[in-house]
């Protein structure tokens, strides 16, 4: 399994899992390919499909995952809240 970051010129990085069970470096290869389109492009993977325009991608990068993980980064770490310090304030005749 590999995670597919794609970073744009403008706007937010683009993030796809492939769950294929393509090596890393055949992966590279494939998507090097998208430098060389000059209109739009169409990146599918199992569960996910993006329209992009190649002219607007300035980086590529593929991190190989393994199920631990993806279990990891699809669970949110829990968020310690701060404890809040009460000021009780009564009046006093």
């Amino acid at each position: 399994m590999n995670r597919i970051l794609i970073s744009l010129k403008c706007g937010e990085s683009v993030h796809l899992t492939d769950d294929d069970d393509m090596s890393k470096d055949q992966l590279l290869d494939n998507l090097s390919s998208l430098f060389s389109i000059n209109s739009v492009s169409i990146l599918k993977t199992k569960s996910t499909s993006v329209i992009i325009r190649p002219s607007d991608i300035t980086s590529i990068t593929v991190e190989e995952v393994n199920e631990v993980q993806q279990e990891e980064k699809s669970t949110p770490p829990a968020k310690d809240e701060p404890e809040q310090e009460v000021d009780i304030i009564t009046d006093m005749d």
